[in-house]
């Protein structure tokens, strides 16, 4: 083998590096890129001469520089991450609502009994009869208020499952089709990493809204697993997810897979077991509890009415209609008068509040809401505001804890197939030398070639 020959490899060689080098440094900002390298080895003697020192060197592949391992690290990083993201996203809303003075139940309980209480004064007197019905509807309007944003956080959840489902099912087909390109292009031989890098981003979006598993066959191609164990994607097929109503209203996710189709569990992480745990614990119980307290109201305040007499001497009349279902308001008004209001407990006594005593007494009854240790409605709206500030904390904490993981899964990832511009200037200097120091090999050559044909 002449050593023009071997030189021309060596040049070739290390022109093949500089472009593996000059792909990194086009890609260093590029979202996902895995780093190249030229992976190279000698050339042994095509012959049998034994002086021959070989045929110089050969670039074997063009090596994606990656680690399923780390790639997995972030994947359920960004699933965990997307998950309390996505909670909060609901959480801080209804604790501003509750917390807030001008919304929450706590206040508006506070000066309903307060008007109440500045009643005793003057009981029979009409302008503060009509601020009693004014301040009860003032309350049953803010149960009314936070009884609707919840019912809208439901309808949020419910819309932003069916297009979570939607973008799930098309992250899937894009899976599949790279599935099936790559394994085309490793069959001919050809260079598939840039469409790796694309395939692992397109992973990577898929687990922001739910966990999944990623298995790689020896053909190349992913087998995407949900938490379950249920197959999502497997070379070339996907599975597809849709999304139902049950008859008790609540909604179920399916898979359909090959000729199967199995419903999945909700709480699947990511964005979309966030709605679901959210739902089902927090916002649930904040609804059980809200109408429980309204129900608690109108029935107590309805039952010790009844027990008094009006400005007429009638038997008292009921101040609150309790709505549990439908879409009316959950705590109504009823179109009582002021002179029907029932705040004595002696017939033909106008001027006695010995029954407005009694109501008042009611804010400090115990009650138990949803099964939970009986404490007074003032009790339970602070207990109520208190689990949802405590939950709100505690997921703000788990979210930062969280986005410190996918930090440290990512900077460990970019470690190792990140661009890293000083490494790849310094592999083009040295190529740049490689290349020159073989084109002088290759003139040296030449010369000398050209020196032993003019000795004829």
């Amino acid at each position: 083998m002449s050593m023009m020959t071997i030189a021309c490899s060596g040049a070739q060689a290390a022109k093949i590096r500089m472009n593996t080098t000059a792909m990194n440094l086009a890609n260093l900002k590029t979202a996902g890129y895995s780093r190249q390298h030229a992976d190279q080895s000698a050339v042994g003697p095509v012959d049998s001469a034994h002086l021959s020192p070989g045929g110089g060197v050969q670039v074997e592949r063009i090596r994606r520089i990656s680690s399923q391992y780390l790639t997995g690290q972030v994947r359920s990083s960004i699933s965990k991450s997307e998950y309390y993201k996505s909670g909060q996203t609901f959480l801080t809303p209804m604790e501003s609502l509750l917390g807030n003075s001008n919304s929450g139940l706590a206040e508006g309980i506070d000066k309903f009994f307060a008007t109440l209480h500045g009643a005793t004064t003057q009981p029979d007197n009409n302008a503060v009869r009509q601020a009693v019905i004014n301040e009860a509807q003032a309350m049953a309007t803010r149960f009314n208020s936070v009884n609707d944003f919840i019912k809208n956080q439901h309808v949020a959840i419910r819309s932003q499952r069916e297009n979570t489902v939607l973008t799930v099912n098309a992250l899937s087909k894009d899976i599949a089709s790279y599935n099936s390109k790559i394994a085309d292009l490793e069959a001919t031989g050809s260079n598939s990493n840039t469409m790796r890098d694309q395939r692992d981003e397109l992973v990577k979006k898929l687990s922001g809204y739910m966990d999944v598993k990623v298995l790689e066959d020896s053909r190349g191609n992913y087998k995407v697993s949900l938490s379950n164990g249920e197959t999502l994607v497997s070379g070339s097929s996907t599975g597809r997810l849709s999304v139902s109503t049950l008859p008790n209203g609540s909604q179920e996710i399916s898979l359909a897979f090959a000729q199967s189709k199995n419903s999945i569990g909700l709480s699947c992480g990511g964005k979309l077991g966030a709605i679901n745990d959210y739902e089902n614990t927090t916002l649930k119980t904040m609804q059980s509890a809200v109408s429980d307290m309204a129900e608690n109201m109108a029935r107590e305040m309805n039952q010790q009415l009844a027990k008094g007499f009006d400005l007429q001497g009638h038997a008292g009349k009921p101040l609150f209609v309790f709505n549990a279902k439908g879409s009316d308001d959950l705590l109504q008004i009823t179109q009582i008068k002021t002179s029907e209001l029932a705040l004595s407990d002696k017939k033909g006594a106008t001027g006695n509040d010995g029954n407005l005593l009694a109501l008042i007494a009611l804010k400090n009854k115990k009650y138990s809401l949803s099964g939970a240790t009986p404490a007074s409605l003032g009790e339970n709206c602070a207990s109520m505001v208190s689990a949802i500030g405590i939950t709100s904390r505690q997921n703000q904490s788990e979210s930062t804890a969280a986005d410190d993981i996918l930090q440290q899964a990512e900077s460990q990832r970019d470690g190792l197939s990140g661009v890293n511009m000083d490494e790849e200037a310094i592999n083009l200097q040295d190529c740049q030398q490689e290349y020159q120091a073989n084109m002088k090999v290759i003139a040296t050559g030449n010369r000398i070639f050209s020196d032993l044909l003019a000795l004829f």
